[in-house]
């Protein structure tokens, strides 16, 4: 076994300090995040949100009188109503 007492020079490497790397991290963080909102918000958008259902609107005419419409029309037989 040889022990050699020569000294290696070691090539310096660029060396980022301690808040690039936590810079980044929030940048692309803070990306994803909205990114992850326009994406809801569009989502939303075109599902068309909440469907309201239309409440029904009272019948104006009564039901003889569209039976009377329907026989008139001759879509039912004049028999099969009560007149």
């Amino acid at each position: 076994m040889v022990i050699n007492n020569a000294t290696i020079q070691a090539e310096r490497t660029a060396t980022l300090t301690s808040s690039e790397p936590t810079r980044r991290k929030i940048a692309l963080g803070a990306t994803a995040v909205l990114v992850a909102a326009v994406a809801l918000i569009a989502f939303v958008q075109s599902s068309g949100g909440a469907t309201v259902r239309p409440t029904p609107q009272p019948a104006s005419e009564s039901r003889d009188e569209i039976v009377q419409d329907l026989v008139n029309r001759g879509l039912v037989p004049a028999a099969t109503t009560n007149e």
